[in-house]
């Protein structure tokens, strides 16, 4: 005679193990996130933004998370393989920011912080020798900025909605050259790029900003003298 409790305690050792595959089964499933619908990015949350060559294939291709980048931004070469990648938290990018040569060989490093790229940027040849190197000031306090390339913002505002680069190829860059490096930043924000020392501002630095032409776009324009003469000149304040 078969006993009514070890039935059930039967039942539920079944239902258990079936229950305990199921799930390590779903796990181990690929996460599949959607493509972000819509023109208002500020709500695509866990999608991807994807951008396209003519030929349709991926260009580039980032996640967002509450309306903001967070995690790999990836550049890609038409034949598909990697032109680019660095990192996003917060929709602000963070982390160490690569850039390659066709073959897959590393062609530029560097590391931003919280948006602000700092620390010592990289340009390697095709053989992977090093053939340029430029040290960008860290944080935001230029008391404490010594034998360093300072890049100012001459708003608050501009630090926060500015999208900044630097490309360490010239032949490819866009705003200011400075020590054969190309600094450019966009939407209409302006920056002044100079060297430090000991906390103060040495010699001669760029300044990009913006005018407005009569058929109602802005053109950026450029301007070199000392962060002081910028300063009266253009009556900016820079942060």
């Amino acid at each position: 005679m078969i006993c009514k409790n070890s039935i059930r305690k039967n039942l539920v050792i079944i239902y258990l193990i079936l229950f305990s595959f199921t799930v390590f089964a779903d796990s181990s499933k690929p996460i599949v996130q959607e493509e972000c619908k819509g023109e208002n990015n500020k709500q695509w949350n866990d999608c991807y933004f994807y951008q396209f060559y003519n030929s349709g294939k991926i260009y580039s291709k980032v996640f967002f998370k509450s309306g903001k980048m967070e995690g790999k931004k990836f550049y890609f070469f038409e034949n598909g393989k990697i032109q680019s990648k660095g990192s996003y938290k917060n929709g602000k990018k963070d982390g160490v920011d690569y850039r390659y040569f066709e073959n897959g060989k590393i062609k530029s490093k560097g590391f931003y912080r919280k948006g602000n790229i700092e620390g010592k940027n990289i340009a390697y040849d095709e053989s992977g020798n090093v053939i340029k190197e430029i040290f960008i000031c860290e944080g935001r306090d230029t008391s404490k900025w010594s034998d360093c390339t300072g890049i100012l913002f001459s708003h608050k505002k501009g630090i926060e909605n500015c999208v900044f680069n630097i490309y360490m190829d010239t032949k490819i860059f866009m705003g200011i050259n400075y020590k054969d490096v190309g600094f450019y930043v966009y939407p209409e924000c302006e920056i002044f790029v100079g060297e430090w020392k000991n906390g103060e501002p040495q010699g001669e630095g760029e300044y990009m900003y913006w005018v407005k032409k009569n058929s109602g776009y802005s053109e950026a324009q450029y301007f070199t003298e000392s962060l002081t003469k910028v300063s009266k000149k253009f009556n900016k304040e820079f942060e």
